[in-house]
């Protein structure tokens, strides 16, 4: 199932609600999972600075470090 515009944007509204409660804060939003995003969901969470990680690069990352670790 892909993730789409939806999500990012429920992500977008949880920094606005983070910043108004700490201000001169600069918070980073990250959304993972372990399918794919729509082209839409990639779109805003790239013009408004949101991390993506999708099931390929979480699989990669967790090869990294199983390597990393010996495991």
């Amino acid at each position: 199932r892909l993730v789409g515009p939806d999500i990012i944007r429920e992500m977008l509204g949880s920094l606005q609600d983070y910043s108004a409660r700490y201000p001169g804060q600069k918070p980073v939003g990250m959304v993972v999972t372990t399918s794919k995003f729509t082209g839409e969901a990639q779109r805003i969470a790239l013009a408004h600075g949101v991390k993506l990680i999708d099931g390929a690069n979480l699989r990669a990352i967790a090869a990294a470090e199983n390597r990393r670790s010996g495991v």
